[in-house]
């Protein structure tokens, strides 16, 4: 996998890319920031990467987006009407066939097996953890997902956190030569996300043609780098 901050730099042109096209082009909905990253905590963020309380996690990874109905015609309570929004981005996948196998191996039974490679996308655990307790409160978050080390039609993806499957951990302090942080890792099955502009557009009863531009605007973004 690429570094640390290269893939904080991707995940912040698609969140960007993603926002600015969807606001530009969308009439019932908007995504707003609103989290650490639009305040000043965001420079604190040295100092509570080490702390593993429950605080210090929701803190570092709650969703800094949120998606909501701006439109007054339907007020009937909906808890997907306004839901966060995470964004997350990898730019190189699993290389070995052998890493495959043993997250095969590692899936519970009954879980989505990914078929290959580039069905393998990490993301970290404490984050996945935060998510799901939020949606026990009935608080909804979906997971933008890019990975442009899969087929073209496949590189954007989004999912809603408690459909997303989850196939084993890893844990980077193993061999004792992790210079991080020691975030653990969930290595999630992308075959059980969806396409972005379809879940977005099922989800929230959107134009898929307006969708198709907001995909076309990423990938354009994306295209610059």
């Amino acid at each position: 996998m690429v570094g640390f901050t290269q893939r904080l730099t991707l995940a912040d042109r698609l969140e960007k890319s993603f926002i600015e096209s969807f606001n530009s082009n969308c009439k019932e909905y908007r995504i707003i920031k609103y989290g650490m990253e639009s305040t000043p905590l965001s420079g604190a963020h040295d100092y509570i990467r080490f702390c593993r309380n429950s605080t210090a996690k929701f803190i570092r990874y709650i969703p800094d987006s949120v998606i909501v109905r701006t439109d007054k015609k339907d007020n009937s309570i909906d808890s997907r009407n306004t839901t966060l929004i995470e964004f997350k981005a990898a730019a190189t996948g699993v290389r070995k066939d052998s890493f495959l196998q043993s997250v095969r191996r590692e899936c519970k039974t009954g879980v989505l097996k990914p078929e290959h490679k580039e069905d393998i996308f990490n993301v970290e655990k404490d984050a996945l953890d935060t998510y799901l307790s939020l949606n026990q409160m009935g608080v909804k978050t979906i997971i933008v997902a890019y990975a442009n080390f899969r087929p073209p039609e496949s590189i954007f993806l989004a999912q809603y956190v408690e459909s997303i499957v989850v196939c084993s951990h890893y844990d980077p302090n193993t061999l004792g030569a992790n210079t991080g942080s020691g975030t653990f890792v969930s290595n999630v099955n992308l075959m059980s996300f969806l396409n972005a502009k379809v879940l977005f557009s099922t989800a929230f009863g959107l134009d898929i043609k307006m969708m198709n531009e907001v995909e076309s605007d990423i990938q354009s973004a994306f295209d610059k780098i």
